[in-house]
C-alpha cells in the first residue's frame, strides 16, 4: 500500500528539510505548504485520477506509509520515504 502526499516547498527550503521536519520536527514550523494527496486501494487495476491545478513552483512527492515486514504493529520510525519513495518536482510557468 502506497500513499503520495503532496507539499508545495516554501521559497529556499529543500527536499532534505521536509525529510527533517516529518521526522524529527513536526511541531517546528513547515518548510513547505500540504496540498493533499491520494492513497492507493491494493487494486492494482484501478487508475486514480486527481486533479489540481499547481501554480509555477518546487514541490514534494512523499510517501509516509510505514515499513511493515509483518501484521504485528508498527511505528513511524522507517516510512517508504526514508526508502526512496520521495521526490522533488518542478512546474514551471
Amino acid at each position: 500500500m502506497h500513499e503520495m502526499d503532496i507539499f508545495r516547498l516554501h521559497e529556499g527550503k529543500t527536499l532534505e528539510d521536509v525529510r527533517r521536519w516529518r521526522k524529527h520536527d513536526a511541531g517546528g514550523s513547515a518548510p513547505a505548504d500540504a496540498m493533499g494527496g491520494v492513497l492507493d486501494s491494493h487494486d492494482l487495476k484501478r487508475v486514480i485520477w486527481m486533479r489540481k491545478n499547481f501554480a509555477a513552483g518546487r514541490y514534494v512527492l512523499h510517501c509516509e506509509m510505514p515499513l511493515v515486514t509483518n501484521s504485528q504493529p508498527t511505528n513511524m520510525e522507517i516510512t517508504h520515504a526514508d526508502l526512496g519513495m520521495v521526490r522533488e518536482i518542478a512546474i514551471e510557468e
